[in-house]
């Protein structure tokens, strides 16, 4: 009998809310691989900005994380039996994260605090940076959490299980990927990934760390991009911008995550090409003051830049936005000089929110670019047709440019074909099926995870 086990509580028929319990009998070992947020299940109860979780048991209710005693913390339990008291002693004995997205880290802020939760440098400072923006919430309060960091290729010891961390290409900065030495042999977890974006070199100096394993007892790797990848890479997404922003009469605006560093990278090139500064609001500087911390994300800094420009996005004296207004005065402007003067500027947004357009109410020859992914859920589709509704109202095209987070088939494929593993295991998508059948031949078996099933890996 095995005595690696495998439980899949999310991630799994959806993209994204991986939540993965691996258990090592051999080593006496319990961890999980990442703790995120579904946001298909959170689009099926909530309303998106307006209406959040009020409560750690209406998600244990709802399905939104796993019923497992004193993996929660206290400090949210004792709403309903009324004592905070200590935190007991957890199920598990730590847990990984693999990067800063919300789908994958966001519900560490619900776990007990004995758990150690384990994280990469950049991927520390991007969710300190989003505690301090977003603590009032159930879901983001990450104060008490007992961090442990790492560098790209450090070696972790839980227990007696030995894990290495290898930092992988992916739309946000300090992405990471494991490898387990469990008690039955080294077991994989891509996290996020891909081979053709800024530092694909990561991504490729995993996959060779993993040819060099005997044997993969098994690859958990996600699989987001199957009917949705384009053949572009971020220079791709660079040139074709610099066409459009250098012809545009008007404002430029950008939609990309906030979290996209190298695609505000692209776009603070094209900006400085076309002898534009480039807007970003309060929320969006602080997440890059953040990365900046970090010498091989350093470009573009705040203060060193000279055409970087922010706009408030809020009224609320915060400590932290007093903060970045008294570090960087000479930076801010105003709404009005962005209406006045569209031509001087790049305006970074995100599409699922139209609150920025609506206050710039852009002049006639703006243009809108979206880069960042297309809607794969109802509640994204109905934010997108209310921005294409006042798109139409102000008469302002939209062009889409973008360049994946996620590998595309081949990418998979290749990473496949390259270690060999014994066990595929596809999860992070919708389709399952499809890119094990992509892979038939590649691997002695595949398996398609079902929610709250436990699979024994031998």
């Amino acid at each position: 009998m095995g005595q690696v086990k495998i439980t899949f509580y999310g991630g799994v028929g959806e993209i994204g809310g991986n939540k993965i319990l691996v258990e090592d009998k051999g080593y006496d070992v319990r961890l999980l691989l990442d703790f995120g947020k579904s946001f298909k299940i959170a689009s099926q109860y909530y309303q998106f900005p307006i209406d959040y979780p009020s409560s750690l048991d209406e998600l244990l209710d709802l399905g939104a994380i796993p019923q497992i005693e004193n993996l929660y913390t206290r400090e949210f339990l004792a709403r309903r039996n009324g004592d905070v008291g200590g935190e007991e002693e957890p199920p598990v004995d730590a847990c990984l994260i693999s990067h800063a997205h919300m789908d994958h880290a966001q519900y560490i802020s619900l776990l007990n605090r004995k758990i150690p939760v384990y994280v990469s440098e950049c991927s520390y400072s991007i969710l300190t940076a989003a505690d301090q923006i977003w603590r009032t919430r159930l879901e983001t309060n990450f104060s008490g959490i007992k961090f442990e960091v790492f560098k790209n290729g450090q070696k972790i010891k839980v227990g007696n299980l030995e894990i290495k961390a290898l930092y992988v290409d992916h739309s946000i900065p300090g992405a990471s990927a494991f490898i387990l030495y469990t008690s039955e042999g080294p077991l994989a977890y891509t996290g996020d990934f891909r081979l053709h974006g800024t530092f694909e070199t990561l991504t490729s100096a995993f996959i060779d760390a993993l040819r060099m394993e005997e044997k993969i007892i098994a690859l958990i790797f996600e699989s987001t991009s199957i009917f949705r990848s384009r053949m572009q890479s971020e220079r791709n997404v660079e040139d074709s911008a610099g066409i459009l922003a250098s012809a545009c009469r008007g404002l430029v605006i950008a939609d990309f995550s906030s979290t996209d560093f190298f695609r505000f990278q692209t776009f603070y090139k094209v900006a400085r090409k076309c002898g534009r500064e480039i807007v970003i609001t309060e929320r969006f500087a602080k997440i890059v003051e953040a990365i900046n911390q970090y010498p091989e994300y350093r470009w573009p800094g705040l203060r060193s830049s000279g055409d970087i420009r922010i706009i408030p996005d809020a009224q609320r004296r915060e400590r932290w936005r007093e903060e970045m207004r008294r570090r960087f005065p000479d930076l801010y402007i105003n709404w009005d000089e962005v209406r006045k003067n569209p031509q001087k500027y790049i305006f970074c947004t995100s599409y699922n929110s139209v609150r920025d357009l609506r206050t710039i109410k852009p002049e006639p020859g703006s243009i809108y670019i979206l880069s960042s992914s297309e809607p794969f859920n109802e509640e994204r589709e109905l934010a997108f047709e209310k921005l294409l509704n006042w798109l139409e109202k102000l008469n302002v095209p939209m062009y889409r440019i973008h360049a994946s987070g996620h590998a595309t088939p081949h990418e998979i494929q290749q990473l496949v074909h390259e270690t060999r593993p014994k066990v595929i295991i596809p999860i992070h998508t919708e389709y399952p099926a499809v890119i094990a059948g992509f892979l038939q031949g590649l691997s002695e078996k595949s398996l398609i995870p079902e929610k709250g099933i436990t699979y024994e890996i031998q």
